[in-house]
């Protein structure tokens, strides 16, 4: 095996860690019918994904470096197979919450150490091979578009009981990566003397503006893509399967394609003026999904949010990785920390809001109408990071 099965499998993580994020969302209709979970609960859910894998970054701080990245990087595969298998049974076998909780803790874990692992196995990769990390962050896309796309389907065909079944088999996509990576190539961690320390880079107000644009990356991508089935369906009327195609499906596509598009064009690119005119158009389409009554309207913003979003958190990573070439597998721990904060936070306020009977109606559309905030600090920050 050489340095390319390495970057295939850390393509292929990235597909996992889009399976882990992205997968309970589309059963938050099937959840509400059957176990009678509200939006609070729901909500909930999300943030025991993100504050997981919130607090595996945060220990993976101080033991990435000492454990290594091979080790790390084939435990995220396995605690994803264990996630997924458990989640499908342990609902029904005791109280269905709680079930829910341990199964979304345990493939949190993984979708944790992914992306803790996976930017430093890219940036060892011998330069001949190629390192882009927006690129590479793509795959993200491309396994969010795959399993919104299989699971609606499979639940179109096998009904809405079938979903223990798919959960199982999304299992058994990281058990064979994981096997691979036991064997592929991996560049060890930088030697600790050339380390550059994260209690440093912590007094670096550069390093500090990065981990701020990162919450409000995580934010803005998280909100929109954690809700949108649920708001084509209970905010639109629109049936399950028409949104899920029309809302993550497509905002997976278009996140996607800019990642595509930004990762093959990027010398020629100035990622200052392209970030802002990215967070510009997610201030468009979070209005535009929120405030008009239009659904076609409103399921544009959500779908085209996925290309405004695109490049923020890859981009901002790759930004780290060049701001601090020296950075350990801490440093991209401690940003990876930073971005699951804004995914944690946004989607959690934006079911808190919505569960406010006071919204009516409205209560999803109040929900996201808040996330319009992280593009416009985003804009504000990198308008002074980035003199260029």
């Amino acid at each position: 095996m050489t340095y390319r099965t390495t970057q295939r499998c850390c393509y292929m993580g990235y597909v996992v860690q889009a399976v882990a994020i992205n997968f309970l969302p589309l059963l938050f209709v099937i959840f509400q019918n059957e176990y009678n979970l509200s939006y609070a609960l729901i909500g909930t859910l999300i943030a025991v994904n993100f504050l997981t894998q919130l607090c595996v970054d945060i220990v993976s701080v101080f033991l990435l470096d000492k454990i290594g990245y091979r080790k790390s990087a084939v435990a995220s595969q396995l605690s994803c197979t264990i996630g997924f298998i458990l989640l499908a049974f342990l609902p029904d076998i005791m109280p269905p919450y709680i079930g829910l909780c341990i199964g979304v803790i345990l493939y949190s874990i993984g979708a944790g150490l992914i992306e803790v692992v996976i930017n430093p196995i890219i940036a060892g990769i011998p330069k001949e091979y190629g390192q882009n990390f927006v690129f590479t962050h793509s795959f993200y896309s491309w396994g969010q578009l795959s399993v919104v796309l299989a699971t609606t389907v499979a639940l179109r065909i096998f009904g809405e009981t079938s979903w223990r079944l798919i959960s199982v088999f999304w299992g058994i996509l990281p058990l064979i990566n994981g096997l691979i990576l036991a064997k592929t190539p991996i560049s060890p961690p930088i030697a600790e003397e050339k380390r550059e320390r994260v209690t440093e880079l912590l007094k670096n107000k550069t390093f500090i503006a990065i981990l701020l644009l990162m919450i409000c990356a995580g934010g803005s991508e998280l909100a929109m893509a954690q809700w949108a089935s649920t708001f084509a369906q209970n905010a639109l009327g629109i049936d399950k399967m028409t949104g899920d195609l029309l809302g993550p499906c497509l905002f997976a596509f278009f996140m996607g394609v800019g990642r595509l598009i930004y990762g093959i064009y990027e010398k020629r690119m100035n990622f200052k003026i392209y970030s802002i005119s990215c967070c510009v158009l997610c201030l468009v389409c979070y209005l535009a999904a929120a405030l008009s009554k239009n659904p076609i309207i409103s399921l544009a913003g959500c779908s085209l949010c996925g290309f405004a979003i695109s490049t923020l958190w890859p981009g901002t990573v790759e930004l780290a990785a060049k701001k601090f070439p020296d950075g350990s597998g801490a440093m991209y721990s401690t940003v990876a920390i930073f971005g699951d904060v804004g995914c944690s936070v946004a989607p959690f306020i934006t079911g808190l809001i919505a569960s406010m009977t006071v919204w009516g109606e409205n209560a999803l559309r109040a929900g996201l109408l808040v996330n319009i905030i992280y593009p416009i600090v985003f804009i504000m920050i990198i308008r002074k990071l980035i003199k260029k």
